[in-house]
């Protein structure tokens, strides 16, 4: 599956909270770069809470995969100005 939706659109500077579920196991929602990564279990909703301070792309993925399976849970967050 891989998260739904692929691409998350917000803008710069707006507070955003991402509130996460599973339906078929334990999974993470991980960025790297901005140091989050939280387990993902079903049936409760993990809520990621962020403030993007600058445009750009910027990749998450489900750090629990390898292979082929990660590149399908790989996701994007588009910051806009």
């Amino acid at each position: 599956g891989g998260f739904r939706p692929k691409v998350v659109n917000v803008r710069k500077g707006d507070a955003v909270r991402l509130s996460i579920t599973s339906a078929d196991g334990e999974h993470c929602f991980a960025r790297d770069a901005w140091r989050i990564e939280k387990r993902v279990r079903p049936g409760q909703p993990t809520i990621v809470d962020i403030v993007p301070e600058k445009a750009g792309t910027f990749p998450f993925y489900c750090c629990l995969e390898s292979g082929a399976a990660a590149e399908r849970e790989h996701s994007r967050l588009v910051v806009t100005e």
